[in-house]
């Protein structure tokens, strides 16, 4: 049976079911797919319930609307413009239900709407109003957001985006004129026409819905019943032209997240109103609050922001804001090193220096982090530019440059780094670095073996602690080959299409993105202080592909089991010339 009968019949079957339910319950028809029937609350009465059943039922959830009878806005219940709410039941996602018994979920269903309705009426729910405000937040405008919704109030700025994108807002918040060109360059949007703007955080959250919040003089009811009023009366006392932007936010209980939403408060509508609004003042010089007090059955209007601040982002997407002021310093920016970067950016890290004096090829294309765009750019500056690009906040200097020409000429300062990551697959290189970083700042060292065998992450330097690159070559007062290497000595592992400039090491993407996940998860741990001395981590792949090219395994490699993550801190040498005095 083709897939698309196959679908047909399981619909068609719950269809049935759903259908058989709701006429149990007294539903009635509208169409093969949308019912209509009522359901009792308890100290309300009887309530008109719509149900609709999707094409793609019994895996999506059936829409449930109500007619709007209720004496207040209750949680859950999302306004619709024709005269209904649509009841939340979910959105699917992390939300179980049996899709071989359609009739019992449409029974729970009508019982989990008849639940959220009573416990809206009884107003056991309504702390869910603040969770849920920007859903219902119905704005007439939309602009995008860099604004740190952290500190006190305080004057912003509102400018014009430039925008190929239809979807993204044509207007920018922002906390200064040089965060917004900064932010909208690296995205390629000219940015102009900067308009002084307000923020006003309030102390309390929103419990109510804003509905009805309509004119001046309701937007300033709101803000006096929930934030300052020493706060706010000083903000007012500002002189401002109208129009302009109320940027509000508040707190969310559970969390240190804030919602943030705004009005737009036009200029007087009327000449006579003009002249009230700055009648006694000097030109530009009336009080904020003089022109709000006059015109304040004059009509206010919603605005969404949508937010790109580091702070809103990070808190979606999981990561860590202690680590935001961290600075690394990533040395090699190719397949490994570019990964561990991106990682790190997405983990938080907003501050970066690359380094790397390779140009991105194209044979690197389908191993590399960068796209195809990028080719025959320096890999560091490529790399910042995606960077930049990719994570709002993101600050990026890089050199494209040898790193010991760029020490030596002093154009890369070590002195204000938190860590270094260096991956540059180049071994009396990162020797030479180990020991000019050991005791400034712990590095992480980042490596890959070939065909799938494995990867290695050495974390060096930690403050008091010995252990360090060397330990793993120092063999009394001669350095021998790497001790962690799964490779035996002595063999060239490396492929050759090209002459001497055409040598590459044969490993996948996959290979790099696990030792780069690796890399970024233990530099992430450093940060946070769970790691506080010199760690090796070596993952152990599958030997097969490697054997099979006839090369062999060393000492260490032969007996490890295949898919393996060790971790371990017997590297540390007690002789090592660079580390062995901590």
């Amino acid at each position: 049976m083709k897939i698309p009968d196959q679908l047909a019949n399981i619909q068609s079957r719950a269809l049935r079911l759903a259908q058989e339910t709701l006429k149990a319950r007294g539903f009635t028809s509208l169409s093969n797919q949308e019912w209509e029937g009522s359901l009792d609350i308890q100290n309300f009465g009887s309530i008109q319930v719509t149900v609709t059943l999707p094409p793609e039922f019994p895996d999506s959830l059936p829409d449930v609307r109500v007619v709007d009878n209720f004496p207040t806005p209750l949680p859950h219940l999302e306004p619709l413009k024709n005269g209904k709410r649509k009841v939340c039941i979910g959105d699917g996602e992390g939300l179980f239900w049996n899709p071989e018994r359609p009739g019992d979920f449409i029974q729970e269903a009508l019982d989990r709407v008849r639940e959220t309705i009573e416990d809206g009426l009884a107003k056991k729910n309504h702390d869910d109003f603040p969770q849920e405000f920007l859903a219902y937040w119905n704005a007439e405008i939309t602009v995008a957001s860099i604004l740190d919704v952290n500190g006190l109030p305080r004057d912003v700025w509102i400018s014009k985006l430039s925008s190929e994108k239809s979807w993204f807002p044509r207007q920018l918040l922002s906390n200064n004129k040089r965060e917004a060109k900064a932010w909208a360059t690296n995205l390629g949007f000219p940015v102009t026409d900067f308009q002084k703007a307000l923020y006003l955080p309030l102390e309390k959250p929103i419990a109510v819905s804003l509905e009805k919040v309509e004119t001046v003089q309701d937007f300033l009811s709101l803000i006096k019943d929930h934030g300052s009023l020493a706060l706010i009366n000083k903000i007012l006392k500002r002189p401002l032209q109208l129009p302009t932007v109320f940027a509000i936010s508040f707190p969310l209980s559970e969390s240190l997240n804030h919602v943030l939403f705004g009005f737009s408060i036009p200029a007087p509508s009327t000449r006579e109103l003009r002249n009230k609004s700055t009648a006694g003042f000097r030109p530009n010089r009336a009080p904020l609050r003089h022109q709000l007090r006059v015109m304040q059955k004059e009509p206010v209007f919603k605005v969404k922001f949508e937010r790109f601040d580091i702070h809103y982002l990070l808190g979606r997407s999981g990561g860590i804001m202690d680590i935001q002021e961290k600075k690394v310093l990533v040395i090699g920016c190719g397949s490994v090193g570019s990964r561990i970067a991106e990682k790190l950016a997405s983990s938080g890290i907003t501050r970066f220096c690359l380094v790397d004096p390779d140009e991105y090829k194209n044979d690197n294309v389908y191993r590399h982090l960068l796209p195809l765009q990028f080719v025959g750019m320096n890999k560091a500056k490529a790399l910042a530019v995606y960077l930049q690009g990719r994570f709002p906040g993101i600050q990026c200097q890089f050199h494209p440059t040898g790193i010991l020409e760029g020490l030596n000429n002093e154009v890369v300062c070590i002195d204000d780094f938190d860590l270094a990551i260096v991956a540059t697959g180049i071994e009396t290189l990162e020797l030479r670095l180990n020991q000019l970083f050991y005791g400034r700042f712990p590095s992480i060292f980042a490596s890959v073996e070939p065909l799938g065998l494995g990867g290695h992450i050495l974390l060096a330097g930690v403050p008091g602690q010995s252990g360090c690159l060397n330990c793993l070559y120092q063999n009394g007062q001669d350095l021998v080959p790497n001790r962690a290497f799964f490779t035996a000595p002595g063999q060239d592992v490396r492929r050759n299409h090209a002459g001497c400039g055409g040598t590459f090491l044969p490993f996948s993407p996959l290979d790099a993105d696990r030792t780069a996940l690796e890399s970024a998860q233990l530099a992430v741990r450093l940060f946070l202080g769970e790691e506080v001395q010199s760690i090796l981590l070596s993952w152990f792949g599958e030997s097969t592909a490697f054997e099979k090219e006839g090369f062999k395994l060393s000492s260490r490699g032969s007996k490890i089991p295949p898919r393996t993550l060790i971790r371990e801190e017997r590297h540390i040498n007690s002789n090592c010339k660079v580390c062995a005095d901590q």
